[in-house]
């Protein structure tokens, strides 16, 4: 009979050990839950922790003055952990908190069987997993640690948890970890790479997931781009000629001739459609070459078209071919610009008149400086004439060569 009265206070024990554990762990999760990497002085400041544990806390009972809080109680929590097990064994925080309490003992194995039994009660929890990735950090099992990190991201979309693997990349071994992770697995390898792209601290991944078959062209395309933008066209250029081998690397202009080849911006056409301007690379009949054609709608000075290309120190010669179509005078015209990057330094311009109609060829001699213009910008512009009259126009072909070449 004893036994029997004594299992209300002892159910109200359990549920205010676990409360507690919970409640604690949930503060210092909330707080400042660091995983630790173990190599370098790298961490991870992570607050993870699954989504029911404020429900949890919320519902347990924490007025039980029978508890030795300080001490945590912990043959006490073992003992209830079992019988809490045998009354609900699906319930999964039974196996945390006991996995929890074998760690504090220095039990780092059966700490990690412990989570892996909660793992198999309730597989899409995610508590239990980043318990074991915390258990594999702090005993330096990076490959595990990592295997468990990729596995809990398929399950749930968490940015820290792409952020972390990016983190422990930097370590020794990590890249190549990550990278065998990471084999037939697309949607992550995006995950990572769209991460890595936001960052130099990350080159070294970004080359190596760059041509990765789980990398589709778009997400390439997008990654040097913003690998770009950032203004590291040193390394864009080298990302591009890694998922291309055919990519040219003389730096010089990319499809002379519009044809309609593919390269990531800004060293392909980025062709401009908005409401003051609209360009497309077409064929205008069948059976005929592929032209740039650009309408311009009168309003104000706008880019059509832009490519960045790499041109060393000298004399140089820009020929571009054009014509205007239903020529109007008085209507404006396009001129084709070259200048500094990230300078409004301009080097010269080639101007198509909307006001013929055959096809013209123009050329202009100009100079790169020495120093300062390590990258240029070409770039087709619409200019409003005197009656600000809409027009349009086609270019055939745009050539670059070193003076006297």
């Amino acid at each position: 009979m004893e036994g029997i009265e004594s299992r209300p206070r002892s159910l109200r024990r359990k549920a205010a050990i676990l409360a507690f554990a919970l409640l604690g762990l949930w503060l210092v999760a909330r707080t400042a839950l660091v995983l630790t990497a173990n190599q370098g002085d790298r961490t991870l400041p992570m607050a993870l922790w699954p989504d029911d544990a404020d429900q949890i806390v919320r519902r347990a009972d924490l007025n039980d003055d029978q508890i030795d809080w300080e001490a945590r109680d912990k043959d006490l929590i073992i003992d209830n952990v079992r019988a809490a097990n045998d009354a609900d064994p699906l319930n999964y925080w039974n196996f945390v908190l006991a996995a929890l309490v074998a760690r504090e003992q220095g039990e780092t194995d059966k700490s990690n069987d412990l989570l892996m039994a909660a793992k198999l009660r309730d597989p899409r929890n995610f508590g239990p997993r980043y318990f074991l990735i915390q258990n594999y950090l702090a005993t330096n099992s990076l490959g595990p640690a990592m295997d468990e990190i990729i596995r809990t991201a398929r399950l749930r979309s968490d940015p820290r948890l792409i952020k972390a693997l990016l983190v422990l990349s930097q370590t020794p071994d990590g890249r190549n970890i990550l990278i065998d992770g990471l084999q037939g697995d697309s949607r992550i390898s995006e995950l990572v790479l769209l991460e890595a792209r936001q960052s130099d601290e990350y080159a070294d991944l970004l080359t190596t997931l760059i041509d990765a078959r789980e990398i589709d062209e778009n997400q390439r395309f997008a990654a040097i781009t913003a690998t770009a933008n950032r203004g590291n066209y040193r390394l864009a250029r080298a990302l591009w000629k890694k998922a291309d081998p055919d990519a040219p690397v003389d730096g010089a202009i990319f499809d002379t001739g519009f044809d309609g080849l593919k390269a990531p911006e800004p060293f392909g056409w980025t062709i401009s459609q908005n409401s003051y301007v609209a360009g497309e690379i077409s064929a205008p009949a069948k059976g005929k070459d592929r032209l740039l054609n650009v309408e311009y709608y009168g309003m104000r000075e706008s880019q059509a078209a832009a490519q960045t290309i790499f041109q060393r120190p000298g004399l140089y010669r820009l020929t571009a071919r054009g014509r205007a179509i239903e020529p109007h005078r008085g209507a404006g015209n396009m001129v084709w610009a070259i200048k500094c990057a990230g300078t409004a330094k301009g080097l010269g311009v080639i101007e198509f008149s909307a006001g013929t109609a055959e096809w013209q060829q123009k050329s202009l001699n100009f100079e790169i400086p020495a120093g300062g213009c390590n990258e240029q910008i070409l770039e087709l512009i619409g200019r409003p004439g005197s009656n600000s009259a809409p027009y349009q126009m086609q270019f055939e072909s745009i050539a670059l060569q070193r003076a006297g070449a």
